[in-house]
């Protein structure tokens, strides 16, 4: 409490009446005030130190208390012998008070009186009876009001503490320095100054306090109880003149505060006003354009519907041509086949008379051939069949079919009108690359055919290809659907996205693409050129590049070109454009600025290759428009006719969210069961990590049995014993990230189910089975239930609509790329009402996409139909009943009990999600108006509009990687190039059929909207797929040829790779081992080894210095000893570097030197380098070495003898380029002192000449004559000043290089220049060290100061 000073005068005057001039009184208002004023002129207070707890005094390792101070002081006055013992006592200790207070801990006890402590220790080692304790307690609770008093003092805590002060290993020690291995007990330290201090400044009060009388000797004279007055009497005049000037000076203050008040209300007013006008202004605007908006959509819908007439008119007109050309052709095909009829039966009476000739011919021969017998007769078999046939054909005018059955249509006899072999036709060829294409074994192909025509047309049949020619055909169907899909690019009018992402397949690096076209129709097609094609160059995005160039679509036009040119070898020149063939020139990257969104995943390397794609696009534009047409167009022509948008997918942005929240939500969980954790083994396998648990619940409890040791039958059939709500297990078998919240629904719904199921495995004696332990341990911690349900809700609420929004925006209407960005913005704003509120998680109204519903018809009504989706055998429950216990549980239960965790965990996701989202680095962030991103969505309407229908994700190509995974574990040995075929067409679907699907159910299926086309193979004409099949069969040799050459520099390009990661690791372990021969040099001849020394090394330094400094002496251990178990991490924030050097201090003396310490002590220390290559190398010997594997590791480079030698050549590198110094890493810490050791000893000095006219600095080597005592030396015989003491006399030797004469020199060396690469730095010759050299250059070259010798010295 702050006294004014009238009132303190007045105070005064009343304590000098009551104690009639007692002197005392300035010190007993000095105790009332709080401190206020000083006892004794000239010295300040010492520190306050209060305790924190319960009690007047704080165990351990502390600092006395001001209360414990106050207590001894009483006890000392109480038990004092003499009062005059007393005050002279106090005097001579607290004359070091103000020293011990600025020391503390540091302050030694040898600087005090020699019987500085005996008074203490006697109060100590008395017994404290009741009178004496209640006499302190009423002493420090009412009778004193200065620093100290405390009013819950008792009788409990006065005997607690004289039992710990009695104690020989009490609780109450002294703060010690950092090191020091005995701590002194607590008043036996410098808090016995303080309480000194008290007693001599205080004792009259403290004396009244207790109710003892003063003492005659603490009596001052009456002059200076005067002298006392009169000083406070000036300090309450001084203090009162300053209280009037603040007086005066508020009163203005007041004046203008008022001034000030009146115009912020007058300004308030008018913007007020002003308000109210905008308003009425926004109003009156906003009605205007709400009517105007009304017209203009009226407008557009008219529009609309008018577009919408004439486009069914126009499909109505061509459906009528269409139909009216399909009828003409079938009666066509129909005359045709009567003559094709008639040729045949000519046809084979031609070869019944061939086939007669040849049997009288055989028939001449076999007089003279007798062994020729048996052919004579099936020949006479085969002519006897043919005149039945011809017999049988010349009845009628039709062929007469066998009963049910149907002639077979396109079948070709296996020889030509010429007798040679034929190819079976383009229908055949078709029918076998339909059942490859679908991922038939090649060996079943032909069974299949005769199988189906056995059943048909019975007696008709094929001829089967071998199984080495079925293998071959994989090669033709991929050839085929690449032609086909080449056709299909070059025939579209637009290319709305182009997407594409590389992947590793059993060791091969591939690449896959989509492409979304559109045909002229307006009907939209998602094409693949090359199912997967390896890459033979590597990832890189200069590589990835020249592979969409080359390897795609010049590929696609080099096979578009083959095909056109065979049928043009089949059917006459102009055939191709005729049948309405579209030219190869159609396939380039110029066909990407077609207002086409490229499209990749998120990570540098695809966004810089979709960079380099969009780049080069345009260039092949400008090449194909023309430069003089390129030129004589405006940005704004280029921009509205040659446009591409670069996309991210959104797949892949969504999961960056999901992964993050899910990480937030692990951590946050472990950290909570931290302690627990520790109780559990390794072997135990107890991980509270969603996903872990995920995947451990499918190899469990998943009814599949992938895990053989589970347990998915028995759980499958015990759990339709009861009737439980039971949700089917998800399928962890992959990598997707989205299951850190998918898998958590089926776990949240099941968990008591699996528990319960768990149990009665666990409750037997004989149990061993681990993962039911850890699934059961796991499953029961309550925490984890928490972590499942906010995961749920999650999934519902966030997860679930966001992954059909990204997989149904190409399909949407008005819908596109960047309106997906507004929808990451309802997703923020939504988690921003999380990270303030979590419980709006829970609440039933709380929905982040609320505005997408509104807008969205079909998203609202999927949502619908997703919460109403029954859950499997569990009656009337639906998937808005899992929802309903995620967010109102029952009560009672374990999901009610984990709600505060569910709390905690939906929020730390929510903000963990926000984190990423608004990181600049990431793709998120520039979908974001708030961070006012690039690509938000108010900022491209027009970008928005020109990409409608264009896909949001990569999942077209993700999904090919997906098949070429399963095809390539299924047929092991199947190569790239076959595979591909296979890949392409499970999404082309190029030789499908519609297929008549009937139910034999008796409640018939729904049938599907709209049956799927004919593929497009059938689609062709006739002559198209004979000549496409003719040019893929004849292609597949080059093809083959070539693929085979892919694959050998696709190997050679990863064992170029391999070498070059061998040789980038083999640098760096060489550098590293040179770094690390040097760093041991530096420890052995400049590691600290003490506390004492390590401050000496940091003293007078900056922080950065002192940081590297510390930095230093660590990698001394952990490079260059190999201690690694101390290594650390050096990346930190500039305002976190004075905590990081006390980190740093702290680990080096409490962890590394001890560690040093111990071993020095065993003698253990190491004496050469440490390998670096040895950290990572864990394999131990088994018995002998076997002779051959020591041969192999003698030869391997990373052996210790051959790296060092490579360390040693860096090394000498590294001191060539001015890097390192080997001399400078072994000289001494601190220099030596000057005095008569050092004659006779070869110094080094930084000694800088002229060359060229610039200094240089060199370290010339020199031998010491004489060092000066200060008392007789003399820089020449005729100078008459004595050089001071320590200077040193350094002679050299002669330079015949420099062509310099041998001399000397008094030069004044300095201590804080010493092994420094500065101008007279000075250090050790290597001579003197154990190895000579020639001067070298010193590592930095400084600019001099003072103007440098002529000659080099």
């Amino acid at each position: 409490t702050r006294l004014k000073l009238a009132r303190l005068a007045k105070h005064l005057a009343q304590v000098g009446r009551v104690h009639g001039g007692f002197p005392g009184a300035a010190l007993a208002l000095k105790a009332t005030v709080g401190d206020a004023l000083s006892g004794r002129p000239g010295v300040d207070l010492l520190p306050a130190i209060t305790s924190a707890g319960s009690r007047f005094f704080e165990p351990g390792e502390a600092h006395a208390s001001d209360t414990e101070v106050l207590v001894i002081a009483l006890l000392l006055i109480k038990f004092e012998s003499s009062p005059e013992n007393t005050h002279e006592w106090a005097s001579r200790l607290a004359a070091h008070a103000v020293e011990a207070a600025q020391e503390q801990e540091l302050w030694s006890a040898a600087a005090a009186p020699v019987d500085a402590f005996v008074p203490i220790k006697d109060v100590c080692a008395r017994e404290w009876d009741l009178g004496t304790k209640m006499l302190v307690m009423r002493a420090v609770a009412l009778n004193w009001s200065g620093r100290g008093a405390r009013v819950d003092i008792d009788d409990d805590q006065l005997t607690n503490y004289k039992s710990f002060l009695t104690k020989e290993k009490g609780y109450l020690r002294g703060v010690t320095p950092t090191g020091a291995k005995r701590k002194p007990k607590r008043l036996l330290t410098w808090s016995a100054t303080r309480v000194a201090d008290l007693i001599h400044r205080r004792g009259p009060v403290l004396r009244e306090a207790l109710g003892l009388p003063p003492a005659a000797a603490a009596l001052p004279s009456a002059p200076s109880m005067i002298e006392e007055n009169a000083a406070l009497s000036a300090a309450i005049k001084q203090k009162s003149a300053a209280y009037t000037a603040l007086e005066r000076e508020l009163a203005i203050c007041r004046a203008e505060r008022a001034d000030f008040a009146d115009k912020l209300h007058k300004a308030k007013k008018r913007a007020e006003r002003k308000r109210a006008d905008a308003r009425k202004y926004k109003e009156a605007q906003q009605r205007g354009y709400s009517e105007a908006q009304k017209a203009a959509r009226a407008a557009q819908l008219a529009t609309r519907k008018q577009k919408f007439d004439a486009a069914v008119e126009r499909a109505s007109y061509v459906r009528v041509v269409m139909l009216t050309k399909k009828l003409e052709r079938a009666k066509k095909k129909l005359a045709d086949a009567g003559l094709a009829h008639a040729a045949a039966v000519e046809e084979k009476a031609k070869q019944v008379s061939t086939a007669r000739k040849r049997a009288r011919t055989v028939e001449g021969d076999a007089a003279k051939l007798p062994e020729l017998k048996l052919q004579v007769k099936e020949l006479k078999a085969r002519v006897e069949e043919l005149r039945v046939e011809e017999e049988s054909e010349s009845e009628d005018d039709e062929p007469s079919p066998r009963p049910g059955c149907s002639p077979i249509v396109g079948l070709l006899p296996r020889r030509d009108e010429h007798g040679r072999w034929q190819a079976e036709s383009a229908e055949l060829r078709g029918l076998r690359h339909a059942q490859l294409a679908r991922g038939v074994a090649s060996s079943t192909v032909s069974a299949n055919i005769q199988d189906v025509l056995d059943v048909l047309c019975p007696g008709h049949g094929v001829p089967a290809a071998c199984a080495r020619q079925s293998k071959l055909m994989r090669g033709e169907v991929t050839i085929a659907g690449e032609a086909m899909a080449a056709f299909k690019f070059a025939a579209s009018r637009r290319v709305i996205s182009f997407g594409w992402d590389e992947s590793t397949k059993f060791g091969n690096s591939v690449f896959s693409c989509n492409f979304q076209l559109e045909h002229f129709d307006g009907t939209i097609e998602d094409v693949c050129l090359r199912g997967l094609s390896i890459l033979p160059h590597g990832g890189t995005s200069v590589a990835l590049l020249a592979h969409i160039e080359e390897r795609i679509l010049s590929y696609s036009r080099r096979v578009l070109a083959a095909w056109i040119a065979q049928h043009e070898k089949e059917k006459g020149a102009g055939s191709w454009a005729a049948a309405g063939g579209p030219a190869p020139e159609n396939i380039g990257l110029h066909r990407l600025c077609e207002d086409t969104v490229l499209m990749t995943d998120t990570c540098n390397g695809a966004r810089c290759t979709r960079r380099m794609v969009a780049a080069a696009a345009m260039v092949a534009v400008e090449a194909k428009v023309g430069k003089a047409a390129w030129e004589a167009m405006t940005e704004e022509e280029r921009e509205r006719k040659y446009k591409t948008y670069l996309g991210d997918c959104w797949q892949h942005l969504r999961n960056i969210i999901i992964e993050a929240m899910a990480a937030a939500a692990n951590a946050s969980v472990k950290a909570t069961l931290d302690d627990e954790l520790h109780d559990f083994s390794s072997f135990e396998r107890i991980d509270p990590d969603g996903s872990c648990v995920i995947r451990a619940a499918f190899k469990q409890f998943h009814h599949g049995g992938e895990y053989a040791k589970g347990r998915g039958r028995e759980f499958e059939s015990w759990r339709k014993t009861r009737a439980l709500m039971f949700l089917p297990f998800e399928r962890a078998a992959g990598s997707r990230q989205d299951l850190a919240f998918d898998g958590c629904v089926p776990l949240f719904v099941n968990r008591v189910t699996c528990v319960d199921f768990l149990r009665g495995y666990i409750d037997c004696p004989k149990s061993q089975n681990v993962l039911d332990k850890s699934l059961y341990t796991v499953m029961k911690c309550n925490e984890f239930t928490a972590l499942l349900r906010v995961n749920t809700l999650w999934r519902f609420l966030f997860s679930d609509p966001l992954r059909w929004l990204c997989g149904s925006a190409s399909k949407l209407d008005d819908w596109s790329l960047y309106k997906m960005g507004w929808v990451l913005e309802q997703v923020e704003a939504g988690m921003e009402q999380v990270v303030a509120d979590p419980a709006r998680l829970l609440d039933p109204e709380f929905d982040m996409f609320a505005a997408v519903a509104e807008e969205l018809p079909a998203f609202r009504d999927w949502r619908a139909e997703l919460l109403a989706r029954p859950l499997k055998g569990c009656g009337d429950h639906t998937f808005a009943d899992v929802l309903r216990e995620a967010r109102v549980p029952t009560p009672g239960s374990g999901n009610q009990q984990a709600t505060p965790k569910v709390l905690e965990l939906a929020k730390l996701q929510a903000e963990a999600a926000l984190k990423k989202m608004h990181d600049p680095k990431l793709a998120l962030a520039d979908k974001l108006e708030s961070q006012d991103g690039v690509n938000a969505w108010s900022k491209n309407e027009d970008a928005h509009r020109r990409t409608i229908d264009a896909h949001v994700t990569n999942d077209a190509v993700e999904n090919k990687f997906a098949i070429a995974d399963y095809i390539m574990r299924f047929y092991r040995n199947m190569s790239v190039f076959n595979v591909s075929g296979v890949v392409q067409q499970r999404a082309a679907h190029d030789y499908d059929r519609p297929l008549d699907v009937v139910s034999d159910r008796r409640k018939r299926k729904a049938e599907p909207a709209e049956a799927p086309p004919l593929g497009f193979f059938w689609r062709l004409r006739a002559d198209l797929r004979s000549s496409l099949v003719t040019m893929a069969r004849r292609r597949l040799p080059d093809a083959l040829k070539e693929g085979r050459a892919e694959v050998l520099s696709h190997d050679q390009e990863k064992l170029l790779r391999r070498e070059e990661a061998v040789q980038r690791q083999l640098n760096a372990a060489v550098e590293r081992y040179a770094a690390a021969l040097e760093l041991f040099d530096q420890w052995r001849a400049q590691g600290v080894k003490t506390a004492a020394e390590l401050e000496r090394a940091l003293g007078g330094k900056s922080e950065p210095e002192q940081l590297a400094e510390l930095r230093r002496q660590i990698e001394m251990r952990t490079v260059g000893c190999g201690w690694t178990h101390f290594e650390t991490k050096w990346g930190f924030f500039s305002d976190e570097r004075s905590h990081k050097i006390e980190d740093l201090k702290r680990m080096l003396l409490d962890d590394i030197l001890p560690y040093e310490i111990g071993l020095r002590r065993l003698k253990k220390l190491p004496t050469e380098a440490a390998p670096p290559q040895l950290r990572v190398r864990s394999i131990k010997t088994l018995g002998t070495a076997d002779a051959d594997v020591l041969r192999l590791e003698q030869q391997s480079i990373f052996n210790v003898s051959n790296l060092l030698e490579k360390a040693k050549a860096a090394r000498e590198r590294r001191e060539a380029a001015g890097i390192s110094d080997s001399v400078e890493v072994r000289q001494d810490r601190e220099a030596p002192p000057f005095d008569t050791r050092l004659v006779g000893k070869w110094l080094e000095v930084c000694w800088p000449y002229k060359e060229d006219g610039r200094t240089v600095k060199i370290w010339a080597a020199g031998r010491v004559k004489r060092v000066a005592d200060g008392l007789t030396d003399k820089r020449s015989p005729r100078a008459r000043k004595i050089l001071p003491a320590g200077m040193l006399l350094w002679a050299w030797d002669a330079d015949p290089e420099y062509d310099e004469p041998a001399g000397e020199r008094w030069i004044a060396f300095l201590p804080e220049k010493w092994n420094k690469p500065v101008s007279y730095g000075w250090r050790l010759d290597p001579r003197e060290l154990g190895a000579t050299g020639p001067p070298r250059t010193p590592l930095i070259e400084e600019e001099e100061e003072e103007e440098a010798p002529r000659a080099r010295r």
